[in-house]
Order: C-alpha cells, then sequence, then structure tokens
C-alpha cells in the first residue's frame, strides 16, 4: 500500500508537470504513504540499522501534510495554485519541529543512533522515556502536537468545502 501511494504520487507529479496545482496532491500521497512506511519501519523493523536512519528524524516530514493537502483542496476550489505570504503560517510547526530535531540528525553518532533503536527494538519504555532527539519538545508534546496538527487541518478542509458549497453543488437538487 506505501509503494503504490508512493508511486502513484510520482506518477502524478511527472505526467502532469511539476507546475500547477497537483504538485501539492502529489506531495500529499507521497508524504502521506512515507510516513505511513517510517511506522511500520518503526513499529516491526528488527532492523538496527534501517530503525537508526529513519525512525527519529525523517517522520518529522508528518508536519508537511496537513499544509499540502490544504494547499491542494484551496487551490481546486480557488482555481489558482498561489502560495501567499500568510501562509508561511502553516509551516511554522516544522520548522520548529525540524530546528528541535536537526542538531540529532546531523550530530549525533551512528553508534549512538543505532543504540537507541535497540532501545525501540527491545521496547524497554522506562528507558525510552529519558530519550529526546528534538530539543524542545519530548517525544509525547510531538506525538500529541501531530494530533492536534491532524485535528485543526480536518476542520480547516472542512471549513473550506462550507465556504465552498454553493460553488460545489451548483445545480444540485434545485
Amino acid at each position: 500500500m506505501t509503494y503504490t501511494g508512493m508511486f502513484l504520487s510520482l506518477l502524478i507529479l511527472i505526467y502532469n508537470g511539476y507546475r500547477g496545482i497537483n504538485r501539492y496532491l502529489s506531495g500529499f500521497l507521497f508524504l502521506s504513504s512515507f510516513y505511513i512506511y517510517l511506522q511500520l519501519i518503526i513499529a516491526y523493523s528488527k532492523n538496527v540499522d534501517l530503525l537508526a536512519v529513519f525512525g527519529v528524524g525523517f517522520p518529522t516530514l508528518y508536519y508537511l501534510v496537513g499544509p499540502l493537502a490544504f494547499f491542494y483542496v484551496r487551490g481546486m476550489l480557488k482555481d489558482s495554485n498561489r502560495l501567499g505570504r500568510r501562509d508561511a503560517v502553516h509551516f511554522i510547526p516544522i520548522a520548529f519541529i525540524l530546528a528541535g530535531v536537526l542538531p540529532y540528525m546531523l550530530f549525533t553518532s551512528m553508534e549512538e543512533k543505532r543504540e537507541v533503536a535497540r532501545i525501540i527494538i527491545s521496547d524497554n519504555w522506562t528507558e525510552l522515556a529519558g530519550f529526546r532527539p528534538n530539543k524542545f519538545l519530548s517525544t509525547l508534546a510531538n506525538e500529541g502536537l501531530k494530533a492536534i496538527q491532524g485535528i485543526l487541518y480536518t476542520f480547516l478542509l472542512w471549513g473550506l468545502l462550507y465556504q465552498n458549497r454553493r460553488k460545489l453543488f451548483v445545480g444540485q437538487g434545485e
């Protein structure tokens, strides 16, 4: 399923060009599928090296899924793919999280990352509780922020659809 989503997103991008509204759809599909793949690696992989590389920093890409979905739906409704200055607000969460986790990703030795991966594999939650790859947020706060962002973008998307309901359902039921 995840490979199919990533492949489909690349097909959308290649065959519809790098311009236009479909690049948001392509990015949304790719990052959603990639995030699910990373969660499967974290949950089921017993490969220490794979988990050491992909287990901590890369799930941060989840923070782009909501904005890409929002830009796609808004672009489809307004028939425009332009981003304005106010759209930079959507990238504040990922910038904040990335600033906190980038030092771990770049400057932590591979051996230390492997040790963290061994702790994750062993399911030793007491030892894992003290592990903080993000300098600004705890792991629990990071997961909570992901949930809040997901709920927020769900409401934003429903709000967009509600605001444009007349445009969506012109001629229906009259």
